[in-house]
């Protein structure tokens, strides 16, 4: 149950901050645009951040074998 409400809060988050910059007319603070921008400026952020979101969708849909999967290895 901790993990739904984890999910559920991490979700509720994200929605809300978005939804309160474009109430707000805060554009240029919507989270895909910060990391736009700081691809834009590092490519090893930019690298990074392909691996990251890349590793947690793979990770999301049980795409990854346990051992190359590294949320499954920090929690065994």
């Amino acid at each position: 149950m901790i993990g739904e409400a984890t999910l559920a809060a991490l979700i509720g988050s994200v929605i809300g901050y978005e939804a309160w910059c474009i109430r707000t007319g805060h554009h240029d603070a919507l989270l895909s645009r910060v990391v736009d921008r700081l691809r834009a400026r590092h490519i090893g952020i930019d690298i990074a951040a392909h691996l990251i979101i890349g590793t947690t969708a793979l990770h999301l849909v049980r795409r990854l074998p346990a051992a190359l999967d590294p949320y499954s290895r920090c929690s065994t």
